[in-house]
């Protein structure tokens, strides 16, 4: 089931009515594309950037939000955070980058500016393909990476938005990229409500993209939302074609101790 099918069969439900806040207590969910197929059934979103085994606490969270102010979209978003913050289990070998998101008017003003960060980047594949290729590589994949974890448990393919943008600084010298960069950072920072994230997801800011290395599952990202009112897909698709950021398939995850 894809994220706009699920939008589909919220606003199916409802009868039109919009949430004010929509939790997803699963992984790889705090993504610019979810955010943006489920931004007309729900106010506010919380979801995880990466793979996480931190549980939410429901129980503690129902029976903190007993009043209406407490169930406020942004201040439940906060209280859920605040939650999930303070209850984690096993923190030697927990990932954790959980994030709340606005889905206003705030979000349709971060879209645009990936709009146009998408078109400066296309740009750039023309004059400068070696140095966009080498930010892609070097911003971190939102994955158990910190040294301190024994074990590697993580996704491929989505990276951190505000990583990608602020490794594009350190890499390419195109104006219009670079300042799309610094409205996309700035963007970012507006739509993110609040954090939980572990001491070794310095990398996760809130909000990750579809960001692969080699062509996955492109005629199916096609069909995203996000995919069809940006141009991300052509610079995707423009990226894989220059060569200039190919690397070879990770081996499969380790699994977690018992």
């Amino acid at each position: 089931m894809t994220a706009e099918q699920t939008a589909e069969a919220i606003r199916d439900g409802l009868g039109g009515t919009r949430l004010q806040s929509l939790t997803f207590d699963a992984c790889l969910m705090a993504t610019i594309e979810v955010g943006e197929a489920v931004k007309g059934v729900t106010e506010t979103m919380i979801g995880a950037e990466d793979i996480t085994v931190t549980p939410i606490p429901w129980d503690r969270i129902t029976a903190a939000a007993q009043t209406p102010a407490q169930r406020e979209p942004e201040r439940f978003c906060r209280l859920v955070l605040d939650s999930v913050q303070t209850y984690r289990k096993r923190p030697t070998i927990e990932t954790m980058a959980f994030s709340a998101l606005r889905l206003n008017a705030d979000w349709e003003i971060l879209i645009a500016r990936i709009d146009r960060l998408s078109e400066a980047l296309i740009d750039a594949l023309k004059s400068e393909p070696e140095a966009v290729g080498r930010a892609v590589l070097a911003t971190p994949r939102l994955s158990l990476m910190d040294e301190t974890h024994p074990y590697y448990v993580g996704d491929y393919y989505q990276r951190d938005l505000v990583a990608f943008c602020q490794t594009l600084q350190q890499h390419v010298q195109s104006p219009a990229v670079r300042q799309a960069t610094v409205e996309t950072i700035e963007g970012v920072a507006r739509v993110v409500i609040a954090k939980a994230t572990d001491s070794s997801q310095t990398m996760a800011d809130g909000l990750s993209i579809y960001l692969p290395t080699w062509p996955v599952a492109m005629d199916a990202y096609a069909e995203t939302d996000f995919a069809r009112h940006t141009r991300w897909d052509d610079f995707l698709r423009a990226l894989h074609g220059s060569g200039s950021a190919t690397d070879a398939p990770l081996p499969p995850p380790l699994p977690l101790p018992r």
